[in-house]
């Protein structure tokens, strides 16, 4: 409906007709199979992507890698933050999964491995963080004392690593070569909420319609408002759903999520906790995909048919 105020219409409305049949097809899937079936069959197919991209990427980063001007691996996506988002996936599904004993040691173990070998070499610094909160979640769901005092001590180790080895290498390492002007807009985010929120603000009901982003970006560049796009996408996924189909839409998926969370689980807390954490602040593909799979599967499990 809200592709009738879009800018481009036809591309909008099949935009937002991809996310409904995904949507809905993910959640039949979940509701048939169960909430663990489902997540292993995901998870198969994270283990596909992570490793073709591993290995049509590393030997190119190897043959280039210098530590002052890193190369990002980017697989057969093209693209290493959406890289790095599902090896952060891959990395925290079978983690959860192999600690409940849902999935064979060896397969768990050599899924975790992968998912943070390919987000690491990605250099997606969110998705690093997003993989501490969700490792801090979870432990803290299970042992909330000892993950306090580990996390301590890491903290302490952390510190005396950063110390000994200096933070030259590290911060060459961390910024990817950006500027101070960039880094303090937290890479150009700052700019693009405060475009979003105007655009939210010039269009709260409707928003600008599926797949709007670079059109609208692009017009805010023209005007003075953004001074680059690296993106077409807000970088934050609530700003994201609300600038596209408007805050009625947003409220309702956002009460959608919340009743998913509410049903928490054993193995959800850390899931929902890099969900929540990496759609706060990185790019959205615009286009329904294998992040939006991961909600579905994960807010829409049916208890019922879940497996010990």
């Amino acid at each position: 409906m809200t592709s009738v105020f879009s800018d481009n219409p036809g591309r909008s409305a099949s935009i937002g007709i991809g996310f409904v049949i995904v949507t809905v097809a993910t959640a039949l899937l979940a509701g048939r199979l169960g909430h663990d079936t489902t997540i292993r069959v995901l998870i198969g197919g994270l283990i596909a992507i992570c490793a073709a991209s591993l290995l049509l990427g590393l030997f190119e980063i190897s043959a280039s890698w210098e530590l002052s001007t890193p190369r990002r691996l980017t697989g057969i996506l093209a693209e290493p933050n959406s890289l790095g988002q599902l090896g952060g996936l891959l990395a925290v599904l079978s983690g959860a999964m192999w600690f409940e004993h849902k999935l064979r040691p060896t397969v768990g173990a050599g899924a975790v491995v992968l998912g943070v070998l390919v987000a690491a070499l990605s250099l997606t610094r969110t998705i690093g963080l997003a993989l501490v909160v969700a490792a801090f979640v979870a432990g803290f769901v299970r042992r909330p004392k000892p993950t306090l005092l580990l996390s301590a001590a890491l903290s302490v180790v952390g510190a005396a690593v950063l110390f000994a080895v200096g933070t030259d290498p590290i911060t060459d390492l961390i910024d990817r070569g950006q500027g101070v002007e960039e880094i303090a807009t937290l890479s150009n985010r700052l700019n693009l909420w405060e475009v979003s929120i105007d655009e939210i603000e010039s269009r709260p009901l409707t928003g600008h319609g599926f797949g709007s982003g670079p059109r609208r970006f692009e017009l805010a560049l023209d005007q003075g408002r953004l001074p680059w796009i690296y993106s077409p996408s807000s970088h934050n996924l609530g700003l994201e759903i609300a600038r596209e189909i408007g805050l009625p839409a947003f409220v309702l998926i956002a009460m959608g999520a919340a009743m998913g969370a509410s049903r928490v689980g054993t193995t959800r807390p850390a899931m929902f906790a890099y969900l929540g954490f990496s759609a706060l602040l990185m790019p959205t593909t615009g286009v329904p995909g294998t992040l939006l799979v991961a909600w579905v599967v994960v807010t829409a499990g049916d208890k019922e048919h879940d497996s010990g």
